[in-house]
């Protein structure tokens, strides 16, 4: 399952007055929802009721959670994130909110819940509430903030028994099939492992600016548990918001950082640290901050659903990638609480003094902010009044900020009508529309007639296409018109609003998820002297971690050469674009691609890799050559001398050559380059750009099976030879928050002669002289270095011939 996604229904938002009475909130003795391993899905967590629930009821009663919205996020990028969030807005007036991709994250039921489509037994109802809690960006320095939208309803499609596991509709278009007899499967959980998390309910904060808060739905005891929630661990750079444009009518992401989504507010983190845990349990992101009222704390939960708590000692560049591990937090009160007190936490010493900061010395009222109002507000201001027509609002305008927008999608009926007559068939797609004419049809209700105009998002639904640039469409009714907030308007949208993380308390992040902790791998990194070449050894014992894997000191002169190659070339700037600046292809694709008249062939290994690395090699022979020659230019002869001398051999040739690039993976994915060649082919790393303040880079298994994995730090102008049965694989790095990268060059090499061609191409896997074409790889690895033949050199540089 990538993302949980949602059909398009008929929604408005509403304006929903909180009173303070709504604080009064009675005790529950029964913990209506508990969180347990899922019976439905292996080594996951999920949601099971612990009272009946009819069909049609809500399972979750707490008035409601949060709706955090995702704007531009990049598609391409992998992230434990796609999974949990939802692919299509809660309300439809969300779709007109950005050009590019946006997504809801929807907390509590919405992430928690086990995705069944077959077996579902709940659906989310979508309604919304817009509610700004009078915080008005004039005069607000929290304005933009926290999220203004509260979802939805989590309403049972059957009854469903107590101890039964909620399974929710993920699909992006539900059908009103029967649920099948195949849900009782999953009816009953282990009681003793379970957690209660029917324990807040969300309401109007009683700290003002604050927007929602978080109260208790029973009375707790001090040092008892007042909250429990899962949380999912990832990297803060994906928390960032890049500038995107099209080019070619293709999406790009630039280097520009714009700023952080609002769901960065919601994280814990560390200032030592780049990972983030994002709360996924129902109510607890409502959870305000007061330093002297705070009545809990976080701590680890010690149950047994957090198992041993390995991911304690895990690599933080690991545990992001990883999406088998359970991680549970306890807010513990600190204090005797009782049934209606809202819960507040110490969000730390460095939130404070952030917040107090952008206060005081760096927020200030947007121009013309006086005059702001939301669609929101205007509209529960306008109350029933009909819509304006084109004419009428010459005269009397809406606000610049807000638009008309109509539902209409494009059916097959409708094709070939003009205008079209609106029917519940056209309900779907609110976008942009200008009204024409009104007529009134009694009992305080009109028709519209309006030109319905296409999407403005650059990166269109094709469920919203029209067939033309407008389409006129008579008896709208009011209910499928919105005044709505045009795109980027909103106070989420705001550029200068607070952005910071919830400080994690003292001893929370373990020092392996702490930047400072880099330790330099188990494997030993000696001094060498130029051209010197090492077996790769443990640094405890001093033994070969395995045979065939060495380091060998390059010349200075390799490494630069191929550095302005690549810049010259316009590699490394593909390179940065590929990675951390997010325009990957997507996993397992290729593309060709000409770079200062050269044509190079990219791939990107498959998802299970979970990493951005490409790989590039030469398309055609002028590519390759003009690599070769590089090569010779940069002093790799030597190189091969060196090489050839130390294993005796007779003659080398380079045969296969790429660049590769990565600033994330999130674990070492084990495979061999060689096998069966002798001892006589190498794949050669030459390390081009390495990231500051990073771990080790490389692993390497040692020679018995499922023996340990040595890690190794790559160092400038020491290159890594790796040959028959070395396994090893790139270990879990993530440059992606420092906007670095890795680049290197990968050389082939081996002993060419007549009895070896054959195992040369079983590992040939450049695109140039690919497919087994020994003619054609016969001409491009001819010997490059011959033992006692000073002659036999790389090719010498030329100005290369027009070929692409």
């Amino acid at each position: 399952m990538r993302g949980r996604r949602l059909n398009s229904l008929l929604l408005l938002p509403l304006i929903v007055q909180v009173s303070a009475s709504q604080h009064a909130i009675e005790q529950e003795e029964t913990c209506g929802l508990w969180l347990a391993e899922s019976t439905a899905v292996k080594n996951s967590l999920g949601l099971f009721a612990g009272v009946k629930v009819r069909k049609g009821e809500d399972v979750l009663k707490n008035g409601g959670e949060l709706h955090i919205p995702i704007y531009d996020k990049n598609p391409r990028e992998w992230s434990k994130l796609h999974d949990v969030w939802w692919t299509h807005g809660i309300s439809l007036d969300f779709a007109l909110q950005s050009d590019f991709h946006s997504y809801s994250f929807l907390p509590g039921v919405g992430v928690t819940a086990t995705c069944h489509d077959g077996k579902a037994n709940i659906k989310l109802f979508p309604t919304e509430e817009m509610d700004t809690s009078g915080v008005h960006r004039h005069k607000d320095a929290t304005a933009g903030s926290f999220t203004y939208r509260l979802h939805s309803e989590y309403v049972a499609s059957e009854n469903i028994a107590a101890g039964q596991e909620l399974l929710l509709d993920c699909r992006e278009s539900s059908t009103d099939e029967e649920p099948t007899k195949e849900n009782e499967l999953f009816a009953t959980f282990k009681s003793s492992d379970a957690l209660c998390v029917d324990t807040l309910a969300i309401q109007s904060s009683t700290v003002a600016g604050a927007g929602r808060g978080a109260f208790a739905k029973r009375s707790v005891k001090e040092g008892e548990r007042v909250a429990v929630s899962p949380v999912i661990a990832f990297d803060e750079s994906e928390m960032y918001m890049f500038e995107q444009a099209f080019e070619d009518d293709y999406l790009t992401f630039q280097d520009k950082v714009l700023g952080y989504q609002l769901l960065y507010n919601y994280c814990y983190g560390h200032q030592n640290s780049s990972m983030l845990l994002l709360p996924t349990g129902p109510g607890v992101n409502a959870i305000n901050h007061d330093s002297e009222k705070a009545n809990v704390a976080l701590r680890w939960s010690n149950s047994t659903l957090n198992g041993d708590a390995e991911f304690l000692k895990t690599h933080y560049a690991k545990l992001t990638g990883r999406q088998d591990v359970n991680m549970i937090l306890e807010y513990i009160a600190l204090e005797d609480i009782d049934a209606g007190n809202e819960i507040f936490l110490d969000y730390g010493e460095s939130w404070e003094k952030s917040f107090e900061s952008f206060v005081e010395d760096e927020w200030e009222p947007p121009p013309f902010s006086n005059k702001y109002r939301s669609a929101a507000d205007f509209n529960k201001q306008r109350g029933d009044l009909p819509f304006r027509t084109v004419s009428e609002q010459r005269d009397k305008r809406y606000p610049r900020n807000i638009i008309t927008t109509c539902l209409f999608r494009e059916t097959e009926e409708s094709f070939e009508q003009d205008p079209v007559t609106w029917t519940m068939a056209n309900n779907g797609c609110l976008r942009p529309c200008r009204i024409l004419e009104r007529h009134y049809v009694g009992d305080g209700e009109y028709l519209y007639k309006a030109e319905a105009q296409k999407m403005p998002n650059k990166v269109e639904d094709p469920f919203c296409q029209l067939s033309k640039t407008h389409r006129m469409v008579q008896d709208i009714p009011s209910e499928a018109i919105m005044l709505t907030d045009r795109m980027y308007t909103t106070d989420d949208h705001m550029m200068d609003t607070f952005r910071n993380f919830i400080e994690a308390p003292n001893g929370l992040f373990p020092n392996s998820w702490m930047r400072d902790n880099e330790d330099m791998g188990e494997l030993l990194q000696p001094k060498l002297k130029t051209l010197q070449i090492e077996p790769i050894r443990w640094e405890s014992t001093g033994e070969a971690v395995t045979e065939n894997a060495y380091m060998v000191k390059m010349p200075i002169s390799v490494r630069k050469g191929l550095l302005e190659y690549c810049k010259d070339v316009g590699i490394t700037k593909y390179f940065r674009d590929l990675t951390f600046r997010g325009n990957s292809l997507e996993a397992g694709d290729e593309e060709d691609v000409v770079l200062d008249g050269l044509k190079w062939h990219v791939h990107r290994p498959p998802e299970e890799w979970r990493s951005d690395m490409h790989w590039m090699s030469p398309f055609n022979e002028k590519a390759h050559l003009d690599y070769l020659q590089e090569l010779g230019m940069a002093g790799f002869d030597d190189v091969l001398q060196s090489i050839g001398e130390y294993f005796g051999m007779d003659r080398l040739a380079v045969y296969h050559m790429s660049f590769i690039g990565v600033s994330y993976c999130s674990d070492d994915f084990i495979h061999r380059d060689i096998s069966g060649s002798g001892g006589k082919v190498f794949n050669v790393i030459i390390p081009l750009i390495l990231a500051d303040e990073t771990g080790p880079e490389l692993g390497i298994a040692a020679n018995t099976e499922g023996g340990p994995i040595g890690r190794l730090r790559l160092q400038k102008n020491v290159g890594i030879m790796l040959g028959d049965d070395a396994f090893h694989g790139t270990a879990a790095v993530d440059y992606r928050a420092f906007r670095e990268m890795r680049l290197a060059a990968t050389v082939y090499i081996g002993e060419s002669n007549e009895e070896n061609i054959d195992n040369i191409m079983k590992h040939y896997a450049q695109h140039y002289a690919q497919s087994g074409n020994q003619s054609i790889h016969q001409k491009t690895a001819r010997t490059h270095w011959k033992k006692g033949d000073p002659g036999v050199r790389l090719p010498e540089y030329h100005e290369p011939h027009d070929e692409l």
